[in-house]
């Protein structure tokens, strides 16, 4: 059974998500970044020209990328005791969730902001019991800030180092001072780059152009919701609601760490959805960050009741109904 298999056969689960990525991110659905007409960029736009052709290369180092943001994933996920066995599970969800919709299949800011949110809820989460926590605020606060320089709209998630400092730490002055520090240093690194003009073209135009529609920031845009995404949407609807519902029921049985980020979790959850609904951008691009949080949870709520038909049944059906929304609808 699908549950099964990636709850016990780890290379070949990962050489199946390994293969999924590069085939759904670097083949059949990728959609290459288009760059709009512009003597400025941001520093995201000045990446992916740096790369941009062959166009082959691209679409390949995109599949990399993305396998390469399941295994960290799931390495934050078990490590750090959240779902207490090894399993794949974590990179499995998150695969599927940010490969749910075919438009969202493409570079963005979104999907390398993430990447520095990972990086910083690894940094959270390692506060626990932690009595010298000094560098892994101030670097969890600097990746935040990298994450909204990437991705203005990411000020949004800031609340979350804030809210890891008062469920992991004992919040003093100086975690607040550090915090703050880490998070406004990338910004001044950032304006010195563009005041001083040592990298051509880049220019901070681009956090006004991220305020507006997305089609102003050279996305290839499609905001048309068919009946596949509703469909998609819909049975990961179903999926999240009972995974919650579960995880909040039996929250009190967990140990004290793991009920901790779980409770994290559930703020980024939230945050991921004033996100989703505050963004100036696709909505099928928005909606990745949701990826992350909801790894975990359906992940918790799957490998508990690995034994159930009906859940092997539901993870079938909500793969082949991904696919159908690549493939056919």
């Amino acid at each position: 059974m699908i549950v099964n298999l990636f709850r016990s056969t780890q290379l070949l689960s990962v050489l199946i998500i390994c293969f999924a990525s590069i085939f759904f991110w670097s083949i059949f659905s990728f959609m290459s970044f288009e760059v709009i007409n512009s003597n400025y960029y941001g520093p995201f736009e000045i990446l992916i020209l740096s790369f941009s052709a062959p166009i082959f290369f691209e679409q390949f180092l995109l599949g990399l990328f993305i396998f390469a943001q399941c295994i960290f994933v799931n390495q934050i996920i078990v490590k750090q005791r959240i779902i207490s066995a090894n399993s794949l599970f974590p990179a499995f969800f998150y695969f599927l969730i940010i490969t749910s919709f075919p438009k969202s299949i493409q570079w963005s800011t979104i999907l390398i902001s993430l990447t520095f949110i990972l990086l910083a809820l690894k940094k959270i989460l390692c506060l626990y019991l932690e009595k010298k926590a000094n560098s892994k605020i101030f670097e969890a606060a600097l990746f935040i800030g990298l994450a909204c320089i990437i991705h203005p709209y990411f000020i949004i998630f800031a609340p979350i180092l804030w809210i890891g400092m008062a469920i992991f730490s004992q919040v003093n002055w100086r975690y607040w001072i550090l915090s703050l520090t880490g998070f406004t240093l990338p910004w001044i690194i950032f304006y010195t780059l563009v005041s001083s003009g040592i990298i051509d073209k880049l220019n901070m135009i681009y956090i006004v152009r991220s305020l507006k529609n997305l089609t102003f920031s050279g996305f290839k845009v499609s905001t048309d919701v068919d009946y596949g995404d509703y469909l998609t949407l819909g049975f990961l609807f179903i999926i999240t609601t009972v995974a919650i519902y579960e995880l909040i029921l039996r929250l009190k049985q967990k140990n004290i760490r793991s009920r901790k980020s779980y409770i994290l979790l559930i703020w980024l959850v939230i945050l991921s959805l004033v996100f989703i609904n505050i963004n100036h951008c696709s909505i099928f691009l928005s909606f990745t960050c949701l990826a992350i949080p909801l790894s975990a949870i359906i992940s918790n709520y799957f490998y508990y009741h690995k034994n159930s038909l009906w859940l092997n049944c539901l993870s079938f059906v909500f793969i082949m109904v991904i696919f159908l929304n690549h493939f056919i609808i």
